[in-house]
């Protein structure tokens, strides 16, 4: 986050019970959420000064995901929208060295939120799952590994990486590339949550305010995390002011995807989708080419 907002959670934390909590994954039980494209100040301090002293401050750090493409990829063959990916995977199926790499569904919460979020979205979420499995596609359980299989080019696509997880790869490997889809690009809200508990609870609000001041979300631009206010810059090499993005809004609709059921019942389809598309590739193969199935 940078040195100045990490030195004041510090502060904030100490002599006990956290002050302030910045979560970095949504999938957390809310009893107050308060959703949309971001707070100005003055809402804050009249939602914390008038507002139920089990408070939950949703700030919204407009953190986007992107695919990253690997130079395995022809410039004019980049996928630069979903439509346009699920093309290009079935197009190179298994054994073709353009695999994509994502999360798993199944082991990570973060991965769930996407693609539930995804088949939300897109009508088109399904036969691109399809895809995934004729593509013969990697699936990881943290962002780290996503983008390993990509810089390593055991894939030659990462799809749904954080923001600035995605700007600080390309900046270690100029080979790799960022896709921001055409369509339409997820935003992830962070969370910050002052407990009702907090030890310190002033300290928490001045570290709220921090960040949602000009210097606060310059310091996070700067970590390559865009900002919620418009007189701070986007990080060097975006312009996300004109881009198609859709908030993943924080409140009870939210929740619904995290009822067991319907969790269950989405990754029961997920699995279909996903062995449908290999079988339709392992169908497609030529007869000495096709390889048992286990």
């Amino acid at each position: 986050m940078g040195r100045r907002l990490h030195e004041l959670a510090g502060r904030a934390g100490r002599g006990g019970g956290a002050a302030g909590i910045v979560r970095r994954a949504v999938r957390v039980r809310l009893a107050t959420g308060f959703g949309g494209a971001g707070f100005p100040n003055r809402l804050i301090r009249a939602l914390r000064d008038k507002g139920p002293k089990n408070l939950t401050l949703v700030v919204n750090s407009a953190t986007h995901r992107y695919s990253l493409t690997h130079e395995l990829i022809a410039n004019d063959q980049v996928p630069k929208d979903h439509a346009q990916l699920r093309a290009f995977l079935e197009n190179h199926p298994m054994p073709s060295r353009q695999r994509l790499a994502s999360y798993s569904v199944a082991n990570s919460a973060v991965g769930y939120l996407y693609f539930s979020q995804d088949q939300q979205l897109s009508r088109g979420f399904w036969p691109l799952v399809r895809s995934f499995g004729g593509n013969g596609a990697l699936f990881y359980g943290n962002a780290e590994d996503v983008v390993s299989a990509v810089a390593s080019g055991r894939a030659s696509l990462g799809y749904d990486i954080i923001g600035s997880y995605a700007l600080d790869v390309i900046k270690r490997n100029p080979a790799i590339g960022i896709v921001v889809p055409s369509d339409y690009a997820l935003v992830v809200s962070r969370i910050v949550v002052i407990p009702a508990a907090a030890m310190h609870p002033n300290a928490a609000k001045l570290f709220l305010d921090l960040m949602l001041s000009r210097s606060g979300q310059s310091e996070l631009a700067a970590q390559g995390m865009p900002p919620i206010r418009d007189d701070v810059a986007d990080p060097p090499g975006l312009d996300l002011r004109h881009a198609p993005l859709r908030t993943i809004r924080v409140g009870p609709g939210l929740l619904v995807t995290q009822d067991h059921l319907t969790r269950v019942h989405f990754l029961r389809r997920w699995d279909v989708s996903i062995r449908a598309g290999a079988t339709a590739r392992r169908q497609s193969l030529p007869a000495s080419s096709a390889k048992p199935s286990a």
